[in-house]
């Protein structure tokens, strides 16, 4: 690991997605080892996930805004989330390979590999309910590191927590801490150590059978400590899905995710080293 203010990189084995082995690849020409991985999270600091559009000009800044859905309610677009799990998910692993097979890949066969490749999970839109409140937060003019490792790695944010910046430059609208969403996550002919890494890449994690969750980190001025999420371990739901052949229809049964879990680990067992690490 190697640290910089504001954020920090893990080393992994590559960056771009690749094609995938032989002896990794599963075939997607099937409907088959299908899961729905249902959960709620929590805002833990003040979450903005922009549109790139600002509506007005408060005190000389723009107003950038949130993104919604078509009710105007804030939403979590699932591109936003599949993002940054697939981050997580290669930083616990460090194996490009693994998460072009699970996230999928646009490279090119070549010898006795594969691709490019559908991902094999899809993510909802997030949405959010009960009571919440949208806040505009002030930031400095953000700019990308200058610093850069001379390995393949993934860059992670430090855990800060966001205070007022003297030099203002924009305003942000937030989705404050305590809203809760909800979503979905489905996969078909899924490993169970890939529903175990899905898992463990939302910060999930087990420990003598009872679940625990460390906090994510998504959106944007993440170096400012916005962004900040997590898993509410009561609400997660992992679900074996079973189609009947003669009428489609679909039939699910709950499991624990310990099993997954400990597959993933044992798959990867690096993993369990970089669990602390990835998420802070």
């Amino acid at each position: 690991m190697t640290l910089n203010k504001g954020y920090y990189f893990i080393k992994v084995d590559g960056t771009k997605r690749v094609a995938v082995s032989k002896e990794l690849f599963t075939s997607r020409s099937s409907f088959s080892n299908m899961f729905i991985i249902s959960m709620s999270l929590e805002v833990v600091s003040p979450l903005h996930i922009g549109t790139g559009e600002a509506s007005k000009i408060i005190d000389n800044m723009p107003l950038f805004l949130q993104t919604r859905d078509t009710t105007g309610h804030p939403i979590i677009p699932g591109a936003s989330m599949k993002g940054a799990v697939s981050t997580f998910f290669l930083a616990l692993t460090g194996s490009i390979e693994a998460t072009s097979e699970l996230f999928g890949t646009s490279s090119r066969s070549y010898g006795n590999k594969y691709g490019p490749l559908i991902s094999k999970i899809f993510f909802d839109n997030f949405k959010i309910f009960g009571d919440y409140r949208v806040v505009n937060k002030p930031l400095p003019a953000l700019w990308r590191p200058r610093y850069r490792p001379g390995y393949y790695a993934v860059k992670l944010y430090s855990d800060v927590n966001y205070s007022e910046p003297k030099n203002k430059s924009q305003l942000v609208e937030c989705i404050d801490t305590g809203a809760k969403f909800k979503g979905d996550v489905v996969g078909y002919a899924l490993k169970p150590w890939e529903v175990g890494g899905l898992l463990m890449s939302f910060g999930i994690n087990v420990e003598s059978e009872k679940i625990i969750t460390k906090q994510i980190k998504m959106g944007y001025a993440k170096p400012y400590g916005l962004g900040k999420l997590k898993v509410i371990g009561e609400d997660i739901f992992v679900k074996v899905c079973e189609v009947n052949k003669n009428d489609l229809k679909l039939s699910t049964h709950v499991t624990h995710p310990s099993p997954y879990i400990n597959e993933f680990t044992k798959k990867y067992p690096i993993a369990k080293e970089r669990y602390n690490e990835v998420f802070k």
